[in-house]
This record gives C-alpha cells, structure tokens and sequence, in this order.
C-alpha cells in the first residue's frame, strides 16, 4: 500500500530541490507513478493564439519527444481538458485551476 504522506513528503523536497523544470517535472513524474502507477508521464503545453500544443517534458522520449509543436486538436478530449477544465484520473482529481501557465 502506498504511503501517501511519505510520497508527498519526498516530493516537496525533490520540488525544493529542483534546478529548473527537468528536475521539477522529474519529481512530478515520481510522485504520479507512487500514487496512481503511471506507466508514461507525459507535459504538455498550449499556445492558444498560434493553436498549437507542445510536449514539455516526457518519461519516453524515444517515442514521445520534446521537440517541435503540433496544431490543436478540437474534439471532447480538448473541451474536457482545456475549457471545461477537467481531467479523468482513478484518483478522481478536482478541477484544474483556471491558469494560462501552471509551470513557468
């Protein structure tokens, strides 16, 4: 059984610690596979003027690089996740908080 007490601990030190995002998105990724089993951890971000989505950081780049951009995808996922703010998870999450940039 995951301790979740020790997880979040461990991860508001590795976050603490971090030097930059690599590190910052190293620890997330940690704390995500601890709480939920997360197979691939995956970043992304969205530039809604050029309507273009980007990944940030990724636990597989063989298969899913950080490099380039690829043009928005408008479907139910898209509504969900970007206007309703909303995510699915087996941990059932809150809404997402109404920010342009979580991680700057």
């Amino acid at each position: 059984m995951t301790d979740y007490f020790a997880a979040v601990a461990r991860f508001d030190a590795e976050i603490a610690e971090a030097k930059g995002a690599e590190q910052a998105f190293k620890a997330l990724q940690t704390l995500t596979q601890e709480i939920v089993g997360a197979k691939l951890f995956t970043f992304m971000s969205v530039d809604m003027a050029n309507e273009l989505s980007r990944r940030l950081y990724t636990s597989d780049a063989a298969n899913y690089p950080t490099s380039g951009t690829k043009p928005l995808h408008y479907d139910h996922w898209f509504d969900t996740v970007h206007k309703a703010r909303n995510i699915s998870s087996p941990i059932r999450l809150r809404r997402l908080p109404r920010c342009s940039r979580i991680i700057r």
